[in-house]
């Protein structure tokens, strides 16, 4: 799936200001984020945060824009 998330300073530190990015749910998150650390993704956190039995992780795409994923 895919939606829109809203970052602010309240729910994501980082943040400095809000915005909406896209988020995409993915089976395994950390697989992803392996793969995008390998191709020189731009990622925003060294590893993907634990949110509960999910996994969460920004990156950049080559526009600069921040895409959001969420995954076991």
């Amino acid at each position: 799936g895919m939606w829109l998330g809203e970052s602010n300073p309240e729910n994501d530190p980082a943040s400095a200001n809000p915005r909406l990015s896209p988020m995409i749910e993915v089976k395994s998150a950390r697989q992803l984020f392996d793969r995008l650390k390998e191709d020189g993704v731009k990622l925003h956190f060294d590893e993907p945060r634990n949110m509960g039995g999910s996994y969460w992780f920004q990156f950049s795409d080559p526009e600069g824009n921040i895409v959001e994923v969420l995954g076991g």
